[in-house]
């Protein structure tokens, strides 16, 4: 009997753990377009164990989900603040361009790296992207 309660005490606080790491889901960053009523919400899943986060993008308009894009599964993001978006109205088709770009370090000598997203709500398409980044 003590023993089948010690099994289900462990399952029960490593599920509390998982819960914590990985799926405990929080809104970490609003933006919305200077031109339009259009705004992206980033989201960020779990505490992010050893830096390594899970986040997605969800793109809104008018309270309605446009589409929701993968920024990065399990990967150093950095931070995310407003400076960090930004908008550009296309003249051409009458549509806007979300940019989201964050700087985080790779490793313990501080080399750099960059991680970008540019949404385009024409085509509802992303393109995610990484690449060193140069002070």
């Amino acid at each position: 009997m003590k023993k089948r309660t010690l099994i289900k005490g462990w399952v029960v606080m490593l599920l509390c753990i998982f819960y914590i790491v990985f799926l405990d889901k929080e809104v970490v960053l609003k933006s919305q377009s200077p031109h339009t009523n259009r705004y992206i919400e980033i989201i960020q899943y779990g505490s992010g164990v050893l830096d390594r986060k899970t986040v997605q993008v969800v793109f809104l308009e008018e309270n309605k989900v446009i589409a929701k894009k993968p920024y990065a599964l399990l990967r150093r993001v950095g931070s995310f603040e407003d400076g960090h978006v930004s908008w550009t109205e296309m003249e051409s088709s009458q549509s806007e361009r979300v940019n989201i770009q964050t700087v985080y370090s790779t490793n313990f000598f501080g080399d750099l790296e960059s991680r970008q997203m540019v949404f385009n709500y024409a085509s509802l398409e992303a393109e995610t992207s990484v690449f060193p980044y140069n002070l």
